[in-house]
């Protein structure tokens, strides 16, 4: 899909760069891990039940391999199927997904590694209310 996916009135979004401008940067939860060649995804998922309206962005800085990172909404996207996904060269550089929400949702994230080596990777899961 179109890496600006407009669903039931929210927007799912890739490659918005770091750190979150539209963000007050509440950090809801980080860490690192490392993806063997043929691992499991690393994943997560968040709901907006509350009906208060939210924005959410997850944040992976690749430190070795090729991690990349997918994100869909109500079902774990895997790597042909997702609403968008993050893929930057090779460099460092942060890959990100977000999510503005009037309404509540439920979406998935998972990384999975595309490449021929471990990936060694942080990440970072951001919320705000609107």
């Amino acid at each position: 899909m179109d890496a600006n996916t407009t669903i039931d009135n929210y927007q799912l979004k890739a490659g918005d760069g770091y750190p979150p401008l539209y963000l007050y940067d509440y950090r809801i939860s980080s860490g690192s891990t490392i993806i063997a060649a043929d691992g499991a995804p690393m994943e997560g998922q968040y709901s907006n039940v509350s009906g208060i309206s939210k924005k959410i962005q997850i944040v992976v800085t690749p430190i070795s391999g090729h991690p990349v990172l997918y994100g869909r909404i109500n079902a774990p996207p895997t790597k042909n199927l997702y609403d968008t996904r993050s893929d930057r060269p090779i460099s460092g550089d942060p890959e990100t997904i977000h999510s503005y929400s009037a309404f509540p949702q439920h979406w998935y994230w998972r990384i999975f590694n595309v490449g021929n080596t471990p990936a060694k990777f942080s990440w970072e899961e951001f919320e705000d209310d609107f």
